[in-house]
């Protein structure tokens, strides 16, 4: 891969370390993959973190056989969602060389409702 500035309006060759430096902001392809990697795990952990895999069976199993009460569900629906928000953030955080990916600020953040809803199983 050639890299390039533009300088005066022409275009030249520079190093690698050059751009770099130049664009820190432009992840290098390997970081990427491995930032990817860190990234959807981090995802699963803080979501097995409030709902382990035994409380979302007991939640499905709970929905399909339609025994929530109106509010349950919602709540219910509520967590789908936010495991939907935390599994959407994970690309684009891991992508953003600027960004922790351990950092709470970066990830969605579940109700109080849902934390408190999803204890009972």
């Amino acid at each position: 891969m050639k890299y390039t500035q533009l300088i005066d309006g022409k275009r030249i060759e520079i190093s690698k370390a050059k751009y770099d430096a130049l664009f820190p902001d432009i992840p290098v392809e390997e970081e990427i993959e491995q930032r990817l990697v860190e990234a959807k795990a981090e995802c699963r952990t803080r979501i097995l973190a409030v709902m382990n895999e035994t409380a979302q069976s007991a939640m499905t199993a709970t929905a399909a056989a339609t025994l929530f009460d109106e509010v349950q569900m919602s709540l219910y629906r509520e967590g789908l969602q936010w495991i939907n928000d935390m599994r959407s953030t994970w690309p684009e955080l891991a992508k953003d060389r600027r960004k922790s990916i351990d950092s709470d600020k970066h990830w969605p953040k579940p109700s109080k409702a849902l934390l408190d809803f999803v204890s009972g199983f």
